[in-house]
């Protein structure tokens, strides 16, 4: 005697059930007519601005080899919806069973409402047969809107009954009360979020700035905005205003949310980079000139961000707008590509800081001019002359393109190098002795162990004289000229009083007087 598996019972029970769920409906279908109409679902929810779908079956099972010609109609009394078939007419021979989609789609203010949706299918016999068969469908529809909920009406935050006597139970005092109880909330919560804020972003700082807790003071009133939006459109609600004004409201206060949380965001931003330059730059891990770069960078984004998401509430696709934007963007790099390739050298330099206000560099273009950095743009940078009399701006594609040498890079040391000739009668040792005196004599000059202190070199000899040369280091690259100045003046006097002789050119100039020559008489 064979022995059943329980579990292979279970499962034949099952597919035997699921089978007989469509069966069943059909049989009872089936006593109207030869045409079976039937569907697994039995309701469908919707929410305003939006669809849904479904599927039915309707086959034919006529025992006369009837084929019918079937048209589908639906019937509906809520008006916030339509509906539509993916076809509705249709050939339908004897053992056929077509399945149709049917598409629910609501409009953009419907009403809260719950009713039967029929749908009909007509049966026309067709080849001579004048058969004719109707069916019908029903099932439940249930709309709700999303601007507007009858429910809040003349209820205390749409959500509790108003206590008080009348005339104060009426919906306009109702929705007033609502409208003060969330000015209320929204002046609370624009503070505790501020205040939540601040002490995030400062938590790690002894101090902050004034203009830091000016910002994050007026993103209060940025977020009391948008908590009163959301109350307004609350507070309409429970008034019972009409769902289409309070459509039109509630889309204007997405797109205010959106500009204002964009908003809120750039405040909160610019107070943390800000924060995070000064913390790194008193750390002296991060150059704080660079902050300008992060806040640009980062404007642009949450503008970029802010401006696409405010559009998306009013039906503009997001991927249009990131396409044109790519297309934009491709035309502009095409036609204002040296334009681009300035900013972009703008960016690099204030990115790497190659110099900073105040250092001195010469460029390739000219070697022999120095220039003092003034100020560095995102476009160009602007020098000064080393003598303050002219202003010099160069794009800053040209400085990325050339060769740049910082002069005072790492520190404003200067090494001055000075020569000075002494005729060979000259005591050589007194004459160093002289130079080496005078030049550890200026205050200006390095003599510490940390740098060469000043060196003197027999440099050559000529015919004429005797070359030494003297190199020390000033403390300041800015006046190295004056200073080199004072201590060879100062050499030179010394020279002069030890009768050291700076041998020049000389020259003999011999006048030879010509004898006249007289003409000989004729």
């Amino acid at each position: 005697m064979r022995t059943w598996n329980p579990i292979t019972i279970v499962i034949a029970l099952m597919v035997i059930l699921t089978m007989s769920i469509p069966m069943s409906t059909m049989d009872s279908d089936a006593a109207s007519g030869d045409i079976v109409l039937y569907t697994n679902t039995t309701s469908i929810d919707l929410l305003s601005n939006s669809s849904d779908t479904f599927e039915i079956n309707i086959g034919n099972y006529s025992i006369n080899d009837d084929t019918f010609d079937v048209k589908l109609e639906a019937t509906h009394e809520n008006d916030s919806y339509s509906v539509s078939f993916s076809t509705s007419e249709f050939i339908l021979g004897k053992g056929d069973i077509q399945t149709i989609t049917v598409t629910l789609g609501t409009i953009k203010y419907a009403t809260k409402d719950s009713g039967p949706l029929t749908i009909s299918a007509e049966c026309f016999g067709m080849g001579g047969s004048n058969n004719v068969v109707s069916e019908n469908l029903t099932i439940t529809v249930n709309t709700f809107s999303t601007y507007n909920n009858e429910e809040s009406f003349n209820n205390i935050l749409g959500m509790f009954d108003n206590p008080l006597p009348s005339p104060f139970n009426a919906p306009l005092s109702t929705a007033l009360i609502t409208l003060l109880i969330w000015i209320i909330a929204g002046t609370v919560i624009s503070i505790a979020v501020a205040i939540l804020i601040y002490h995030l972003i400062f938590r790690r700082e002894k101090s902050d700035t004034g203009d830091a807790r000016k910002r994050l003071n007026q993103m209060r009133k940025f977020i009391f905005g948008i908590v009163i939006l959301y109350g307004l459109a609350n507070s309409m609600n429970v008034f019972g205003i009409d769902v289409e004004i309070v459509g039109a409201f509630t889309e204007l206060s997405q797109f205010l949310f959106v500009i204002f949380g964009g908003i809120i965001v750039w405040k909160i931003v610019r107070v943390e980079i800000e924060s995070i330059g000064r913390r790194a730059g008193n750390d002296g891990r991060f150059d704080p000139s660079i902050i300008p770069l992060f806040l640009i960078i980062a404007e642009v984004i949450i503008v970029l961000i802010t401006v696409s998401v405010a559009l998306a509430v009013y039906g503009v696709n997001l991927v249009s707008i990131i396409t044109t934007l790519g297309l934009l963007t491709t035309g502009l790099s095409l036609g204002a590509k040296n334009i681009i390739n300035q900013f972009l050298s703008g960016v690099i330099l204030l990115a790497e800081r190659p110099f900073v206000k105040d250092d001195k560099i010469k460029m390739d273009v000219d070697v022999s001019t120095t220039l003092v950095v003034d100020k560095v743009g995102y476009m160009t940078t602007r020098f000064k002359s080393w003598s303050n009399e002219e202003m010099v701006t160069i794009p800053n594609n040209t400085i990325m393109n050339g060769t740049m040498t910082n002069m005072t890079r790492d520190n404003v040391l200067y090494r001055v190098y000075d020569y000075y000739s002494v005729s060979y009668d000259t005591d050589v040792s007194k004459a160093k002795e002289i130079m080496m005196e005078k030049a550890l004599a200026s205050p200006d000059v390095i003599v510490d162990q940390m740098m060469d202190s000043p060196i003197i070199t027999f440099d050559n000899v000529d015919r004429n004289c005797i070359n030494l040369r003297l190199s020390y280091i000033v403390n300041d690259h800015e006046n190295y000229g004056s200073i080199a100045g004072r201590i060879r003046h100062e050499i030179f006097n010394a020279f002069c009083e030890n009768d050291i002789e700076i041998p020049y050119n000389q020259y003999s100039i011999n006048l030879v007087r010509l004898k006249r020559v007289e003409p000989e008489a004729e």
